[in-house]
């Protein structure tokens, strides 16, 4: 190890001094160390422009972070300590929701019976989601909804709830709700007089 004997001196201002000692100290380190370090990632960056063979210019991770540190002190000390602070970008969000559908009508094999659907559904939809009632008998529903931006920052949810038939699909109901962040019910009554209930809960989540 070289023995440290000379001393260079430099001028900052107060908060310069005061901010990098906060820096050094938050690292577990003081502020002499800090400088030493710069220093010593300066003359090893300046040898690195010196040619070499290719062989020795391959730099080891150490080095490359040392280019970082130097970049940064460069700037300044604040720079150096405002890079070092930096806090990792936030995910961007998006509005989503949380969409519970159930029709209740009488089940062709005798009784009633409770169709449901819960799924999640992004705000706007580009294109109409296709979704499918749960039933332990098979008598399912086909829902189809479509979800478009309205003026004011809220959104508009057309439904389209049908009955399967074969290859066709007979609609019973076309429920719409107009809604914005937050939660919203509709119910309504099928043309089979079935008893339809809708319900939509808004929520953030991390944008695909």
């Amino acid at each position: 190890m070289l023995k440290k004997t000379e001393k260079i001196e430099i001028r900052v201002s107060p908060e310069e001094k005061e901010a990098l000692s906060e820096a050094a100290q938050r690292d577990g380190r003081n502020a002499s160390e800090v400088v030493r370090e710069f220093v010593s990632a300066y003359v090893s960056a300046s040898r690195e422009k010196e040619p070499r063979a290719p062989e020795e210019k391959k730099m080891n991770l150490i080095t490359k972070a040392a280019f970082v540190g130097l970049g940064a002190a460069a700037a300044g000390p604040l720079a150096w300590i405002a890079a070092s602070d930096q806090k990792p970008a936030q995910p961007e969000l998006m509005v989503a929701y949380d969409v519970r559908i159930s029709v209740t009508a009488p089940a062709e094999t005798g009784g009633v019976k409770t169709h449901q659907i819960r799924t999640i559904l992004p705000a706007p939809l580009n294109e109409r989601a296709i979704l499918e009632t749960s039933s332990e008998t098979g008598e399912n529903y086909s829902v189809s909804v479509a979800v478009a931006e309205q003026d004011g920052g809220t959104f508009a949810f057309q439904f389209d709830i049908c009955k399967p038939r074969g290859e066709a699909c007979d609609t019973i109901s076309t429920p719409k709700i107009v809604t914005g962040f937050g939660d919203a019910h509709l119910q309504a009554v099928g043309k089979g007089g079935e008893n339809i209930t809708i319900s939509l809960d808004a929520k953030k989540t991390e944008k695909i």
